[in-house]
């Protein structure tokens, strides 16, 4: 019996342990992009009960399963094509609105799939890929198990989230913080 009870709590910190690395996903801290690493990041920090967790778990070995090999070499446009400071601080009302608009359909029983799939796709790096799709379609399966307080809270998180996250980006110093990360390389 002591040897079924070790073997499960093994499992399930290792289960724990996968869940948050697939959450960094391939480009590390960062993640997938919205609306897939918010959504998955977000269903991880819920309570959810036996069937709900059982159906995470299932998703999450799928996307680990199925998720594309990260690109190569550096991410991003080159130096000389980076967006300024000034351009930056230019997107953030509709990066604000965006995100307040996840959430919002993050909120409802049924969101907008629609919606959700072209976020995937109107990012910087263009269309995403089939496999981000169908990992979002996988995720709004489990999302489609929330009560409404579990919606409400997942929400409530994501929000918060953001919030640690605008906070520390205006906590940086410098004109151009890109600039100065990459004398420091040089």
């Amino acid at each position: 019996m002591k040897r079924l009870t070790l073997a499960t709590l093994v499992l399930t910190a290792g289960l724990a342990l996968s869940s948050v690395a697939l959450a960094h996903g391939p480009g590390g801290p960062k993640g997938p992009p919205p609306p897939l690493g918010p959504l998955m990041h977000g269903l991880q920090q819920l309570e959810l009960d036996a069937d709900q967790q059982l159906a995470l778990d299932d998703t999450l070995a799928e996307i680990e399963a199925t998720r594309p090999e990260p690109p190569s070499g550096r991410r991003g446009p080159p130096d000389g094509e980076r967006p300024t400071r000034e351009e930056m601080e230019g997107h953030k009302a509709e990066r604000q609105a965006r995100a307040e608009q996840l959430e919002a359909e993050l909120a409802k029983a049924d969101p907008n799939a629609g919606w959700l799939h072209a976020q995937l796709d109107g990012g910087p790096h263009g269309a995403a890929p089939t496999e981000a799709h169908d990992h979002l379609d996988l995720l709004l399966g489990v999302h489609a198990l929330l009560s409404a307080e579990q919606r409400a809270t997942l929400v409530q998180d994501l929000a918060e989230g953001r919030a640690r996250h605008e906070e520390r980006c205006a906590d940086r110093e410098g004109p151009d913080d890109r600039g100065d990360r990459a004398r420091r390389r040089e």
